[in-house]
């Protein structure tokens, strides 16, 4: 149907739509000013500076707020949070936030620049291992972190250190101003995120007791203790991985947990464990006021105004798939955590909304060992790395059917050869069922300056063949090879990967082998140095933040996260990733990551797999979830609970011309997603660009003349006032 003919349709619909039309009276909404999730795991810290995962970013999200937010579900639109505005200087060193000086903390005390100057310093100051505080140190210092501080930890170089941090962070009565060691072209994406959270240093000095009996002011200099001593007692507390993993406290905000911010929920309780649950209250004298968006609160603009707020978030952490899937169906969570297997259980049944895909940003690849350790070095002892064939592997440059020399991967037609040979469509089905693409490069979907016309590797096994019988000038074709791969044995779809590539693999040559090893991760290697030894591994990220610059350093850079652990380096990558960071013209970031992404695919230092695809299930009285895949969950701020119509589409509670249009605007839109196998060898998880689940009435994956009647038969329904929760 061409668009005119879609219009006439819908003049017609909307003049039926004036007929009285009966809306049916629906069952109160168990516990209405209560919002309750079901989700598998929980958190390891709720402290702002040392979380670094997404389950306790969502918790700190709500308590805490940063300077500056995501307009909505945008990821390159920046609104005012707790600075009110804020200017960059022309050379891009130094940015300056005039904080707001009407915010209260949910203690009653009032912010200021100097609370925002100590939070970031003292995130600086503790540095947790594997932790986020990288991203600060190296926009403002121009180092990986405190301990790549040259000289570092002798004395001078932590105290030279700590004059570095104190300069990099100024305040006075009305502003704070970060300067940068260089310009750094997502900087500004840092100050969105949960460990650029602002806490009260008053509550933090008065409140929080340290190791020894000592408490930390954190002031420079000296951070209210000695400053070497300092140093050495607070940085990356509890620093050992393993003891933090059996039970120990991670962080003294964790021993009790404790939060206080200036955010929309103040934290209640956190019980650890499984049946455990996270509670929060609502901030009743929350600056931005209630309901978000509405009409002359501080934040509005931010959000699409909301009718309602809750006043209780309860999360519970519950492993059982089918404890979650019967509280769901009988109304006991309103939101819950549905495998990909169990779709088929919830799917189209009453009063269960399903908002479908919202694309993460996340991105897996197949990553080659350049230089695989011949040796494993562990507490107790070392041993010849077992898994290159032979133990300690072949002697460099020998190719044969029992084993690999360490430089094996260090061959690009061999990695180009490997490339072509997995087949990611079918991982994607059997992990993700379907709900997944193969990206091209790590610049994926979502991110600025990505390439939508570079090509990728796709199955192909006769281009593999070509490349493997060249790859060392034939030796590896003529001579075969043996190695294995391992897994953690509690992530099983990891091994299932590695059989498709085994199977694909060994088909084009009997001389080739690829033996798959599962091992129990935690007991059997030592975690810091399993990729050093592993011959290849799946490396996955999940955006710190919505720039490029954050997976291609990830996977190409010399000191990369993943790149470093292959031995995989390149200067000219190195300088071309280097030149991008620093320049602020925007036409001269294009070009450079075009030409990134072009070498990527070329010397494929790793073979992309899966950007994945999620789903939001939801009882249908949820109201304002909005998805932002820059952020590690959802805005509580923007949700409450009332019944509206589905055919209510941007939930404002009326039917109207806007509803109609955004139907129109998804017409003919369909997503191809088999709930139940068989599944399909075609493109999986594909849907069209309009694509809007919410238009989808009947949730039948198609966007068609039916969802557009039935929203036009209800045209100007208009729903009661909301009813805000009773006033104690």
């Amino acid at each position: 149907m061409n668009k005119t003919g879609l219009l006439a349709l819908i003049s017609v619909l909307l003049l039926s739509a004036f007929i009285p039309t009966q809306v049916s009276a629906t069952p109160a909404i168990p516990n209405p000013y209560t919002l309750t999730a079901a989700i598998v795991g929980g958190p390891r810290s709720l402290d702002p500076h040392w979380s670094y995962d997404t389950l306790g970013g969502s918790i700190i999200m709500q308590v805490y707020e940063t300077l500056i937010d995501y307009k909505g579900g945008r990821t390159d639109e920046f609104v005012p949070e707790l600075a009110d505005s804020w200017t960059i200087s022309s050379d891009g060193l130094t940015y300056t936030f005039h904080i707001r000086g009407d915010v209260k903390f949910s203690d009653d005390t009032l912010l200021t620049p100097a609370d925002v100057e100590y939070s970031f310093e003292r995130g600086m100051v503790r540095d947790r291992s594997g932790g986020p505080m990288w991203m600060l140190y190296e926009s403002l210092i121009g180092v990986y972190g405190s301990r790549y501080y040259p000289g570092w930890p002798d004395s001078s170089a932590v105290a030279e250190l700590g004059q570095k941090i104190d300069n990099a962070l100024t305040s006075n009565a009305t502003h704070v101003q970060f300067h940068l060691a260089a310009p750094y072209s997502p900087f500004i994406h840092i100050l969105t995120q949960a460990w650029s959270s602002v806490l009260s240093k008053t509550y933090m000095t008065r409140m929080v007791t340290f190791p020894g009996g000592a408490t930390d002011s954190f002031d420079f200099p000296g951070f209210g203790v000695t400053g070497y001593d300092g140093w050495l007692t607070y940085n990356n507390y509890q620093r050992e991985v393993l003891a933090a993993y059996f039970g120990y406290k991670v962080s003294p905000l964790d021993s009790p947990p404790q939060m206080l911010g200036t955010g929309p929920f103040k934290f209640v309780e956190w019980i650890k464990g499984e049946g455990g649950h996270r509670t929060l209250n609502r901030n009743k004298d929350y600056w931005g006021g209630w309901p978000a968006g509405a009409t002359g609160t501080a934040r509005a603009g931010q959000f699409a105004p909301s009718r309602g707020y809750i006043d209780t978030f309860i999360e519970y952490q519950i492993t059982s798939w089918s404890t979650r899937r019967d509280g769901f169906l009988a109304g006991t969570y309103d939101w819950v955590y549905v495998p990909k297997e169990s779709m088929s259980e919830v799917w189209q049944k009453p009063d269960i909304r399903c908002i479908y895909p919202p694309r993460s940003l996340s991105f897996m690849a197949l990553c080659f060992n350049f230089d695989i350790s011949t040796v494993i070095t562990t507490e107790w002892g070392s041993y010849p790395n077992p898994y290159l064939g032979v133990p300690g592997g072949l002697p460099p440059g020998t190719f044969n059917e029992t084993g690999i020399p360490p430089e094996f991967f260090n061959d690009t037609d061999l990695r180009i050869g490997f490339a072509y040979s997995f087949n990611a469509s079918k991982f994607i089905w059997d992990r993700y069922y379907g709900e997944a693409v193969q990206p091209a490069t790590p610049v994926i979907e979502g991110l600025p300056y990505r390439n939508p016309a570079q090509e990728k590797y796709a199955i192909n096994l006769a281009k593999a063949e070509e490349h493997l019988k060249i790859a060392w000038n034939g030796q590896v074709w003529t001579n075969g090879f043996t190695l294995t791969v391992i897994y953690d044995s509690l992530a099983s779809w990891i091994g299932k990967a590695w059989e498709i590539l085994k199977a694909n693999v060994e088909s084009l040559n009997p001389k080739f082998h690829i033996k798959i090893e599962p091992i129990y991760m935690w007991l059997d290697t030592p975690i810091p140095t399993i990729p050093y030894y592993e011959t290849m591994f799946l490396g996955g990220w999940f955006a710190d933040y919505p720039d490029p610059h954050n997976f291609i350093h990830t996977y190409m850079h010399t000191n990369g996260e993943w790149s470093m652990w292959q031995s995989y380096s390149n200067p000219k990558v190195d300088a071309l990733i280097e030149e991008e960071l620093e320049t602020t013209n925007t036409a001269r970031r294009q070009e450079i990551f075009y030409e990134l992404q072009q070498i990527y695919h070329n010397e494929v230092p790793s073979a992309p797999i899966a950007q994945t695809l999620g789903r939001h299930w939801e009882r249908d009285w949820v109201q304002g979830w909005c998805h932002n895949p820059a952020l590690p969950g959802a805005n509580l701020y923007t949700v409450w609970k009332e019944e509206l119509p589905w055919e209510d589409v941007d939930t404002n509670g009326k039917i109207e011309i806007k509803d109609i249009a955004a139907a129109a605007k998804a017409y003919g839109a369909y997503y191809i997603q088999p709930l139940l196998p068989p599944y399909p060898s075609g493109l999986p998880g594909y849907y069209t660009p309009n694509w809007d689940s919410r238009c989808d009435i009947d949730q039948n994956m198609k966007v068609e003349i039916r969802d557009l009647a039935k929203i036009a038969l209800k045209f100007s329904y208009a729903a009661p006032p909301w009813t805000p929760p009773p006033d104690p």
